[in-house]
């Protein structure tokens, strides 16, 4: 009794029985001698602090020429209030160097031996629960083996086969580990370790992980360095000395339903007293896929991830950040930058993991991002969903940007534009397909950069769509969206455009005023020249044009648009039909081109779109509206036809701003071609009240038997009121000086007026005679609908002939005609008539003439109030009347006078 057995330095102490028993060995028996130990204690101290302390041990150790080896029972007690080893163990002893498998016929039963090979002497405690705390248990085969440390007795523990779990409370969901093995280290203060296995976790359908994991744990208080022995082998990584210690970790799978799948380095732990397990992961993994060929991929993200109890499912909130790829069948849709993932299954915000707000949806979260399309490259925040009923993945962005142009370095997508075409604050949608093509949308706020005096508004959209079928997005695209996110916009297959609908480009004069409004369906295109800057163009069709100047607006519609933005500017045409609104005097037709060049060269292109070739020509520092061979149409001037190359440009009128239609190689036609003038120049003013124009040119007519010539005026005033402005057009001062009254009245320059320096002086000729002398004419239409032109002369001189002499002067009178023929009344004032040995003195002479087979019997006066009256037979008929006559004949020098009235 209370004897002493040394093994191995170690001491086993208790009541010892020594026989010589039979052994049985590989079928052979043998005389042993076998010592049968009861009450047997092993101790292992470090110092005065008990370590492992084994007792009411029972069992049989052989004693061998080679040593010593046998096992016994037992129940360990230790001091260590954190480690509670629950189930019996036993005390394994052999000194020899191979393993042991022996049988002994003992008085008590047959015993079987079984330990490894020596020299050892350990305590085994298999299928048995290892208590490293109250939340931590670990169940398993454990050796605990006495060893040195740097002069210190600890005891090395091998764990083989464990089993554990962290939980998050009752109901809670839990980390199982499962056929872990490792080393463990047991001090005087407590123990230490790390095991490995294979971990899993699920919650229903809605969350699993699995994967290989590390547990490491330490309650010593000590720091276990990497390299420290335990048993055959070494602790691989340094534990740190924290208190209660315990760290999961590992190369695991982490999957969220059928949202996204997460790969990557895992750390588990347990908190609140086992109610909560917090999960760290780095160097993350991740795909929201509908195929391989439409996949969004997260790479080097960093992951939180809390599981709890609740009453019913356990619940868990997760977010990850990382680097975020996508996938298609095609290279030209691409992502770089932030992209986080979050999900929240609880009815409350969570923040110990990150600011994810209650009950946040399943989707992947990308923050600034950076989306690489066939378009453009968008900037954004984007929101990623996998809608696995239709099994494709759902997008949409909001507060997105996007910009076509040249910026100061474009490989940096937070470089300043220098020119061209954004989108701010834009919207978008996109989904891909599992066969990896896709469809996106996006519209937003239009913007001009680094664009002088050009402006654009309205909602640009691009839209891209390369699957086989049309696309709709619909709030049923997406697992639970905003239908603010949603954009009603149908995509055709094969759609690859960027522009908007109902678009203003607004051409500004260098006051930054709007000079032209364009407005329509516009496209914009990009292009990179040989030099590699970059040119953005539109090519439209159908887009309306207009200049709006005090009411009234010059209109051109149905225009053929094409657009140059480039590093120095602009160049703009479009051309189109006219019209005048606000304006009843007047209306235009033909085809009418706006025109703006702000890049300082002359624009000669040919610029290839997507809708075909354009020609783009336009001359430096342009901007205006011009036309060819235009109709302009004067209200109640029936029978004028007024056509002219015009030139539209906005002018200063004091303070304020009037339309000017300057006219070059204009005709016009009175009263159905009656008098024309051709080779013609003149200004239009648009006013609120009408029009005031002042138009110059030659004069021609083709009333029967009548001809004109000269130099002459044509003013238009429908104002009604006296007219007196002068302008700067084109560099030039033109002046428009009209008397009161609403007319159109054409007269030649007057004698000695400057405007007729280099001017044909103006005459009619009628039957070879010729009046010389200034002419006022006015047009009008008569009941019967036939133009008739009437005219007031006077200062006129008569010449018979074609020696040019006059032969009377200071003739007035009042003429009118039409195609069918022409009447008058013309009156001369007291006169001489030389010719050769005769000579003629009058005091008046009245002609009347009329080629018409009517009778005329008119009074009417021109609009500026001048009364006139003209009473002629019908014709064809002549009569002159000369009163107080003398004429004077010489012959031989002898006169001979006669006097008195002459009528003929």
């Amino acid at each position: 009794d209370d004897a002493y057995l040394n093994v191995e330095g170690q001491q086993l102490s208790g009541d010892f029985i020594v026989e010589v028993i039979l052994q049985t060995v590989e079928g052979n028996t043998l005389n042993k001698v076998v010592a049968r130990a009861s009450n047997l204690e092993l101790l292992i101290t470090n110092g005065d602090a008990t370590l492992l302390n084994v007792v009411d041990g029972f069992g049989y150790f052989v004693f061998d020429q080679e040593g010593v080896y046998g096992s016994s029972s037992g129940t360990v007690n230790s001091n260590l209030s954190s480690l509670t080893l629950a189930g019996d163990v036993s005390i394994e002893v052999n000194q020899l160097s191979e393993a042991v498998e022996v049988s002994l016929d003992t008085d008590d039963a047959p015993t079987q031996i079984s330990l490894p090979a020596g020299p050892i002497i350990r305590v085994a405690a298999e299928n048995t629960s290892l208590n490293f705390s109250d939340n931590i248990s670990l169940q398993g085969d454990f050796y605990f083996q006495r060893q040195e440390n740097a002069g210190n007795t600890t005891i090395g523990i091998e764990a083989i086969g464990v089993s554990t779990s962290i939980s998050a409370g009752d109901n809670g969901a839990s980390l199982d580990i499962s056929n872990a093995n490792g080393q463990m280290i047991l001090v005087d203060s407590g123990m230490a370790g790390t095991i490995s296995g294979y971990a899993s976790l699920e919650i229903e359908s809605e969350l699993s992980v699995a994967g290989e994991v590390s547990i490491t744990f330490n309650n010593s208080g000590e720091a276990i360095a990497a390299g420290t022995a335990v048993v055959n082998s070494t602790i691989a990584n340094d534990i740190p000395a924290d208190e209660n210690y315990f760290k999961a970790e590992g190369a695991l799978q982490l999957q969220i339903g059928t949202f996204i799948t997460l790969n990557g380095n895992f750390g588990f732990e347990s908190l609140d007293d086992g109610n909560l397990i917090s999960v760290n992961a780095t160097n993350v993994n991740a795909q929201l896929s509908a195929s391989d060929l439409a996949t969004v991929a997260i790479s080097d993200a960093d992951l939180s991830l809390l599981i709890r109890d609740s009453d019913t499912l356990p619940e868990f909130a997760l977010a990850a950040v990382g680097n975020i790829e996508i996938h298609t069948s095609s290279d030209d849709l691409n992502a770089s930058g932030t992209v986080s993932v979050r999900v929240n299954t609880t009815a409350n915000s969570v923040t110990s993991v990150a600011d994810i707000s209650e009950s946040e949806l399943e989707e992947v979260h990308a923050s600034n991002l950076v989306l690489n399309t066939p378009i453009a490259q968008l900037m954004g925040d984007f929101y990623f969903q996998k809608e696995s009923t239709k099994n494709q993945i759902a997008a949409y962005g909001t507060g997105i940007e996007f910009f076509v142009g040249e910026a100061d370095d474009n490989s940096d997508h937070d470089s300043d534009p220098q020119y061209g075409v954004g989108v701010t604050d834009a919207t978008l949608n996109l989904l891909l397909k599992a066969d990896g093509t896709y469809a996106y949308a996006i519209s937003g706020s239009a913007e001009l950069y680094g664009i002088d005096q050009l402006s654009l508004s309205g909602d640009l959209f691009a839209e891209h769509n390369t699957t086989s079928q049309d696309v709709q997005f619909t709030v049923n695209d997406f697992n639970d969206i905003d239908a603010e996110h949603v954009l009603n916009h149908q995509l055709v297959s094969g759609a690859h455009r960027f522009g908007g609908d109902n678009l203003t480009l607004s051409i500004l004069d260098n006051s930054g005023t709007e000079y032209i409004a364009i407005s329509g369906d516009l496209t914009f295109e990009e292009s990179t020249l040989p030099s590699g800057n970059k040119e953005v163009f539109v090519a439209a069709e159908n887009v309306t044009a207009a200049m709006t100047v005090d009411g009234a607006t010059i209109e051109v519609s149905d225009s053929n648009l094409t657009l140059l933005i480039g590093e120095t500017g602009y160049a703009v045409s479009a051309t189109g039909t006219p019209t005048i609104i606000g304006e009843d005097n007047l209306q235009l037709s033909g085809t009418i081109t706006v025109e703006a060049n702000t890049t300082g060269v002359n624009v000669n292109r040919t610029i290839e779109t997507s809708s075909g070739t354009r020609e783009l020509s336009v001359a430096r520092d342009t901007r205006r509206l011009i036309g060819d061979d235009i109709h302009i149409a004067i209200a109640d001037s029936s029978g004028i036809d007024l056509q002219s190359d015009i030139l539209i440009e906005r002018v200063s009128q004091g303070e304020s701003t009037r339309t000017a239609i300057v006219l070059s190689e204009m005709s016009l036609d009175i009263a159905d071609g009656l008098v024309s003038i051709s080779d013609g120049e003149g200004v239009i003013i648009l006013e609120s009240a009408g029009i005031a124009a002042t138009l110059s040119g030659t004069v021609v007519t083709t009333i029967p038997g009548v001809a004109m010539n000269g130099q002459v005026v044509a003013d238009i005033n429908r104002t009604g009121a006296a007219y007196d402005h002068d302008y700067t057009i084109d560099g030039n001062v033109v002046s428009i000086d009209l008397e009161e009254g609403k007319y159109t009245r054409i007269r030649n320059i007057p004698t000695g007026d400057g405007e007729a320096e280099d001017s044909t002086p103006f005459n009619i000729s009628i039957a070879g005679i010729t009046l010389e002398g200034d002419f006022t004419f006015e047009h009008y239409e008569d009941a019967q609908g036939q133009y008739w032109v009437k005219a007031a002369v006077a200062n006129a001189e008569l010449t018979i002939g074609s020696n040019n002499e006059a032969v009377l002067s200071d003739i007035s009178g009042t003429l009118m005609g039409s195609t069918q023929g022409i009447a008058g009344s013309l009156n001369v004032g007291s006169s001489t008539i030389t010719i050769p040995n005769l000579a003629i003195a009058s005091s008046t002479i009245g002609v009347r003439f009329n080629t018409l087979d009517v009778e005329v019997d008119e009074s009417f006066s021109f609009e500026d109030g001048q009364a006139l009256s003209l009473q002629v037979p019908a014709g064809p008929y002549v009569q002159a009347a000369v009163e107080d006559i003398t004429a004077t004949l010489t012959v031989d020098g002898t006169g001979f006078a006669v006097g008195g009235n002459l009528y003929i």
